[in-house]
């Protein structure tokens, strides 16, 4: 009776506070919308007609491979993407794309074809322009004919000249038609997710680790405002008054992640997918790691102002980091960091939720976080076990 009286009183103790509602409830969902209202351009993904690049081309090979490289120029994929000017040589090539006629250039070395049957390194040499993205274009569409090639080189290795000669890029198909090695698709072929879906994700995540905070508060407020020697005068235990207020700030965080998922569905439109499992298993997970947090900092750091430094600056360079304000790349130094943090696999699960990912995909980021979650709790109950909650 007294675990529940202790639960009841902190939750109607905290839902008085305006500054709860404000901050926990009203805040958020204001962000929501907000940043999912002014970023909405950012993260539509639309087909994009590519322009065709202009190639100059130098041909000094004149071997075998010859007829196969204009076979693949031919292909209807190809001069969709790429516009091929023949030119005489290196040097006019050069001058036509610093001069801004052409857009890139590729020479194709004397001897292209012998290096090729011999099983050697198959390499063209392309001359960028000023464009990125047409050169990106045109390096893409050449490498692909560079790579089916380099593959053949094993085939002459293993099977001999003839092999390569045989089943060389350009030759016929079973049918008659000309093979191709380009296909231009989508990228986005299954789902994609909107603003709203995206930080509606990335601040319900931020905002019940803010909660561990607020849960801190509470523990700490009752040390420095010296109600806590009073309360442990009174026939309640120590442990079951530490649980009846953790336990209170639990439910409340439950409460503040429903209302969330409940009025971004309903009235902003956000899908959160399917199923709803992984996302109340990814809800429970940090708010238990959030409340944990709350434990071991009330029993290792004295005063309010210290705590609220240490969540809040680790919550906002978690959340950073885990692309939670904006994408980052997924490549480099952010790539490696972002799996250090919580929010990476709490943020990643709620997104592959709703793309509708594999669900083998989905329950392994859910299972990570379950995980670091018990770590932590585990770590609480040995802060409690060695500090105790006393002045």
């Amino acid at each position: 009776m007294n675990f529940i009286t202790l639960v009841g009183f902190e939750i109607r103790r905290t839902l008085r506070k305006p500054m709860f509602l404000v901050f926990q409830i009203i805040f958020p969902l204001l962000l929501i919308f907000i940043l999912g209202s002014a970023l909405s351009n950012s993260f539509q993904m639309k087909d994009v007609a590519l322009k065709p690049v202009q190639v100059a081309w130098v041909q000094e090979d004149s071997g075998s491979l010859a007829a196969s490289v204009d076979g693949f120029l031919q292909a209807p994929e190809v001069k969709s993407i790429v516009r091929i000017t023949r030119v005489a040589d290196r040097e006019e090539a050069v001058k036509q794309v610093k001069a801004g006629e052409t857009e890139f250039a590729v020479i194709v070395p004397a001897g292209f074809s012998d290096d090729v049957t011999q099983g050697k390194e198959a390499n063209w040499e392309w001359i960028p322009g000023n464009d990125r993205s047409q050169n990106l274009v045109a390096e893409s569409v050449f490498q692909s004919f560079l790579d089916h090639t380099n593959g053949m080189q094993a085939a002459a290795i293993a099977l001999g000249p003839d092999a390569a000669t045989t089943a060389a890029p350009g030759a016929q198909t079973a049918e008659g038609g000309e093979a191709s090695y380009v296909h231009v698709g989508k990228l986005n072929a299954k789902y994609e997710y909107s603003s709203k879906q995206y930080y509606g994700a990335s601040m319900l995540i931020m905002f019940l680790l803010y909660a561990g905070m607020g849960a801190s508060f509470s523990l700490a407020l009752e040390k420095e405002g010296h109600t806590l020697s009073r309360l442990n005068s009174t026939p309640v235990s120590e442990v079951t008054l530490l649980l009846g207020k953790v336990f209170g700030n639990f439910i409340l965080t439950l409460l503040q992640s429903a209302v969330i998922v409940g009025f971004t569905t309903a009235v902003l439109g956000v899908d959160w997918g399917s199923s709803y499992l992984p996302i109340a298993i990814v809800c429970v997970s940090l708010s238990v790691l959030s409340i944990s947090l709350a434990v071991i900092g009330t029993a290792l750091i004295k005063n309010t102002k210290s705590l609220q430094m240490v969540f809040q600056i680790p919550i906002m360079v978690m959340t950073f980091l885990s692309g939670g304000f904006t994408p980052l790349p997924e490549e480099g130094a952010f790539g490696h960091l972002r799996e250090f943090t919580v929010n990476h696999w709490a943020f990643q699960s709620l997104l592959n939720n709703m793309l509708g990912s594999d669900s083998s995909i989905v329950w392994h980021q859910t299972g990570v976080l379950a995980a670091i979650a018990a770590t932590i709790l585990a770590l609480s109950v040995l802060a409690y076990r060695k500090v105790g909650y006393r002045e």
